[in-house]
């Protein structure tokens, strides 16, 4: 087990190398407004870019993908960020084109023309970053994927969705960048309600497949990802009672709840490995980037917005990957949506939802990890906090009965009043940069990810 310790603590000195080192370009004052933006972009400004890696820098649907998964490539990071803007990528390019990455995919448009721009000011922003990249990283390869055109746009909006296409790619040639037209390649099976169920809003299984196959070629890898989708009444009744909604094209927690398990169920099966399975706590990171060179796939199966009824209808696809460990970090919705609901009943369902997860991957090591603070900038916090640190207490005393292993994230995260930090969230709520950091070195400690083993020895390992 020392060896593997000494291991771990080398990793954890590249996170900190990466967290504090020459990636560390201020967060641009066009984000600071929008915490989910600006807490991607401080994530991304500390992980790693290196030569010879595939960035895919844009809006939405690239914010979305799986890339690492879809082509079960290490090198293609996610560079995505919802309700991104062709305006805004000017802030943020250097961090990106500086790091001399192979290939850069730019993604966006879109989201200017909805928010009443103009095709050429919206062109104009984008040679903006392509000429930026050809000065800072003459021999990176630019591609453009342009804008595709939504059911949801009015006659105006899709006129300049086509005036801004053709203008980028008649600009391609002349300007030595390579024009992807995934607006052909999606336009039609979104309207048909076969690569969407939301007119576009989100892609599913089938819409990212389509999405991939369309720039494998570019990338120079194969896509790995096949839509397998299927009908679960079981979905339907719990986006119900609790969303009080369950159509995936109106209400949007069923819409993203429907689309990114979609998209889970359409990845390919990558076995021995670790899952994260959580809510947007988990989903929001790039755990591949948190957690760099590791040989073993390391899995991101967190959705927004879900609490832990919803986590368990989805673990037969969890159980498909043949996890050797799964980590889990649930409740917290359940506490901050339904606080009349007690703390007992939520730790009830928390434990049967544990041993069920032992039922359905009975080959998998299970860690359950603290349900994370609130602070004063949620107002979910004086209701959440109090339930959140007694349902901790009683996880951390029920973990040799339930076959588990606990870990305690809270305490490094937690101020003196017991709150999230304030250096470490967005909202009072979600993390930024030195959050991720901070949780994933807790993970780091005694080979918790590193070792793919029994844990069991490791908490003897611990208790000596």
């Amino acid at each position: 087990m020392k060896k593997y310790f000494i291991i771990a603590m080398a990793i954890m000195a590249t996170l900190v190398s990466c967290n504090g080192g020459g990636n560390t370009v201020s967060v641009a004052q066009t984000y600071e407004t929008d915490a989910y933006m600006n807490g991607r972009l401080d994530l991304f400004n500390q992980c790693p870019i290196i030569p010879g890696d595939i960035v895919m820098l844009g809006d939405d649907y690239f914010d979305q993908g799986e890339w690492r998964d879809f082509y079960d490539n290490a090198k293609v990071r996610n560079r995505g960020i919802l309700r991104d803007k062709a305006a805004f990528l000017p802030a943020r390019i250097d961090s990106v084109a500086s790091k001399k990455p192979a290939k850069i995919f730019v993604s966006a448009g879109l989201n200017d023309i909805r928010e009443g721009a103009s095709a050429k000011e919206t062109a104009d922003n984008l040679m903006k970053v392509f000429a930026r990249i050809k000065r800072l990283s003459p021999k990176t390869e630019r591609y453009y994927v342009n804008a595709v055109t939504l059911p949801g746009l009015t006659a105006e909006q899709k006129a300049e969705v086509a005036a801004l296409n053709e203008t980028m790619a008649n600009a391609a040639e002349k300007n030595g960048f390579v024009n992807i037209d995934l607006c052909s390649a999606l336009s039609q099976g979104i309207a048909d309600g076969i690569f969407s169920w939301n007119g576009g809003r989100f892609l599913n299984g089938a819409g990212f497949e389509a999405l991939t196959q369309t720039l494998a070629g570019s990338v120079g890898c194969e896509a790995l990802n096949h839509p397998v989708d299927k009908e679960n009444t079981a979905v339907e009744k719990y986006l119900e009672n609790w969303y009080g909604c369950c159509d995936p094209a109106t209400c949007y927690p069923a819409e993203y709840y429907t689309h990114r398990v979609s998209v889970y169920r359409s990845l390919p099966v990558r076995s021995n490995g670790v899952v994260l399975l959580g809510d947007s706590l988990t989903d929001y990171a790039e755990w591949n980037d948190i957690f760099p060179g590791f040989t073993f796939p390391i899995l991101n199966r967190g959705i927004a917005g879900d609490m832990i009824e919803g986590m368990e209808l989805r673990l037969d696809e969890v159980a498909a990957q043949q996890p050797n460990k799964i980590f889990i970090l649930a409740g917290c919705n359940n506490l901050v949506k339904y606080p009349e609901v007690d703390e007992a009943t939520v730790l009830q369902k928390y434990l049967a939802f544990v041993k069920k997860v032992h039922e359905t991957c009975p080959k998998a090591s299970v860690y359950v990890q603290s349900i994370l603070p609130l602070n004063s900038l949620d107002p979910a916090f004086k209701t959440a906090n109090p339930a959140a640190e007694k349902i901790n207490m009683a996880l951390k005393e029920a973990a040799k009965i339930g076959n588990y292993i606990f870990i305690d994230i809270t305490t490094p995260l937690k101020d003196d009043n017991g709150e999230l930090r304030l250096e470490c969230t967005t909202d009072g709520c979600h993390l930024n940069a030195t959050g991720y950091f901070t949780w994933a070195t807790e993970l780091l400690q005694l080979s918790r990810i590193l070792v793919i083993g029994n844990p069991y020895e490791e908490l003897k390992f611990n208790e000596k």
